[in-house]
């Protein structure tokens, strides 16, 4: 094999195993966040405003703990969703 058709094969090849190295860090890296909110997430019941059990919340107030001010960020002006879950 000539040394330019190895060369073309290595730079092809290279970049590919190069890709193929950072998707598999990605993985891992997909997998442990996918852990850490496993363990983390609190499942709401409700995200109903009006609703008044607020029981599912409970495990919020650990989390939260003794601080005076709490700040929901906003998605989007257009995620109703949100805005019930907020003010719930």
């Amino acid at each position: 094999m000539s040394l330019a058709r190895i060369t073309a094969l290595l730079t092809a090849v290279l970049p590919v195993c190069v890709l193929a190295q950072q998707l598999n860090a990605a993985d891992v890296d997909r997998a442990a966040r996918i852990a850490w909110l496993k363990e983390h997430a609190i499942a709401l019941r409700s995200i109903n405003p009006i609703d008044e059990d607020f029981s599912d919340l409970e495990p919020l107030r650990k989390t939260i703990g003794d601080v005076r001010i709490v700040q929901l960020g906003e998605q989007s002006h257009g995620d109703g969703a949100t805005f019930h879950a907020k003010g719930r």
